[in-house]
């Protein structure tokens, strides 16, 4: 996996579980996902898009690196143009040709980009694993914003997209649950994303 090439270390329970590299990387804590981001963009050649210290993270914004999305490029990328409850309509009974979810995925992870993609030909936006998000969890704003990132601190970061341990609703284009950045477990894990370069 990219996590295990990039990363000196894995998470301990893949001793156990892991039987595909191709499955997502899981029992990940929000901050080893950023700290994954890092390392990538260096041995990439890119600006890394975190200042890490300790427990404190800040995002360098012109910086070219690889990043956790925003909850509002996390929104944008699984709906792709779309306003139903799901990006392929509102019709539950078709989540299992794009997704891994509880009724087709035995309640583990499988490797990722075996069902369909949504219409931007992004694979796994919805199942298999919650997604961190770069976000502090908060109320939307009921104003019109473009591209927000959310509250400036809090207690709990925002995870998207549901898992294979979770029933349809979980699945919807619109959830969204918080959980301290400390916590992992088998149902977490990230996407990295990269900002388009700016035009000269």
């Amino acid at each position: 996996s990219d996590y295990r090439t990039v990363m000196t270390d894995v998470p301990s329970e893949w001793t156990d579980t892991r039987t595909d590299d191709r499955c997502p990387a899981n029992f990940i804590t929000w901050f080893q996902a950023a700290e994954f981001c890092n390392a990538l963009s260096e041995r990439e050649g890119f600006k890394p898009c975190y200042k890490i210290e300790g427990r404190s993270v800040e995002w360098l914004r012109n910086a070219n690196g690889y990043r956790l999305p925003t909850e509002a490029e996390w929104e944008y990328a699984v709906r792709a143009g779309t306003k139903s409850i799901y990006f392929f309509g509102d019709d539950a009974r078709r989540l299992g040709e794009y997704a891994w979810y509880s009724e087709n995925s035995g309640k583990t992870v499988h490797p990722v980009g075996m069902r369909k993609p949504n219409p931007f030909g992004l694979y796994d936006l919805l199942g298999n694993v919650w997604e961190w998000c770069w976000d502090w969890d908060g109320t939307y704003n009921d104003t019109i914003q473009t591209d927000p990132a959310g509250p400036e601190t809090g207690d709990y970061r925002v995870l998207r997209g549901g898992s294979a341990w979770d029933d349809p609703s979980y699945l919807r284009s619109a959830i969204r649950i918080r959980i301290q950045p400390e916590f992992w477990d088998e149902f977490i894990g990230f996407r990295c994303v990269r900002s388009p370069a700016a035009s000269i």
